[in-house]
């Protein structure tokens, strides 16, 4: 709702406030958030907080292939159900999980998974999951595991267990989080199975399919040249196909240098002139996380 910021000559920029609705002026405090360091140092951020929900559960859903989850994720929004969270895990994440943990729930064929918390009044959980259930079950899952308590953590255990694991599978990797509206993220994981077979590499897609969100993790051993060549050329096939599918270069991590370079594929001159610009008036000598963002 509003923020504390220490600016580049040592002024202190208060913004917002605590009321829930405030839309006098500019609005600092989004223009603060995201900018990575590139506009002040915020030393203090004001939230609004929501209560915990009565009841919750988690389902762990898994497919025989990416398209199938997908197809069943999509039935969940159709049905005009609103689950707090909707994760997706394609084979190669689920094939690292299976590695890490030894003894998982799904068979070795899986090709997709879905995992969805639904919560609020205990009641409303009850019916929501009752309906889910039986949604999940008419698109013929592999397996299907329904968690509430202490049953619930051990399917998000899954889920917090994806990147230890992913080094399994290969010692390094480039990550990248892209985002794409939520219609095209079929697109985008065909896409990124793709370039993985055509690249010779292990690729691990999973994230926030709510959200229109992946995480693409491309899987390699940077001492091996050829190999950590081959990552490089896939991590730019990765951006530029989310970028035509009219998505983003990130979705959470920032720009950074790492994807510096390929601003100008998302960002206009214009745009990113007027960044630039705004940047020099909070930060005129460029002594704020130089080099980076715009």
């Amino acid at each position: 709702l509003g923020l504390s910021a220490v600016l580049p000559g040592g002024e202190v920029l208060e913004t917002g406030s605590r009321c829930h609705k405030n839309v006098v002026g500019l609005d600092l405090t989004r223009l603060f958030v995201g900018s990575e360091g590139t506009l002040g140092i915020v030393d203090t951020a004001v939230l609004k907080l929501l209560p915990l929900p009565e009841g919750s559960a988690s389902l762990l859903v898994c497919f025989d292939s990416a398209d199938a989850s997908l197809g069943a994720a999509e039935a969940v929004l159709r049905a005009r159900l609103l689950p707090t969270a909707l994760e997706f895990m394609d084979a190669a994440t689920l094939n690292a999980l299976a590695e890490h943990f030894g003894t998982v729930p799904w068979p070795q064929s899986v090709g997709g998974a879905l995992l969805i918390r639904l919560d609020g009044f205990e009641s409303a959980v009850a019916a929501e999951l009752a309906r889910l259930e039986a949604l999940m079950v008419e698109h013929a899952p592999l397996s299907l595991e329904i968690g509430q308590g202490e049953a619930e953590e051990a399917l998000w255990d899954v889920r917090r267990a994806i990147n230890p694991a992913s080094y399994r599978v290969a010692p390094d990797k480039l990550s990248n989080d892209v985002t794409v509206p939520r219609g095209k993220v079929g697109a985008l994981v065909a896409g990124v199975h793709d370039l993985a077979a055509r690249h010779g590499l292990q690729i691990m897609v999973f994230g926030h399919l709510g959200d229109g969100n992946l995480h693409v993790n491309i899987m390699h051993t940077a001492a091996d040249e050829a190999e950590h060549s081959r990552a490089l050329v896939a991590k730019d096939e990765v951006l530029r196909l989310a970028l035509s599918l009219g998505g983003t270069l990130s979705g959470e991590h920032g720009v950074g240098l790492a994807k510096q370079p390929y601003l100008d594929e998302q960002l206009s001159a214009l745009e990113r002139r007027l960044m630039r610009d705004v940047k020099a008036v909070f930060d005129p000598r460029g002594i704020m996380n130089p080099g980076k963002a715009y």
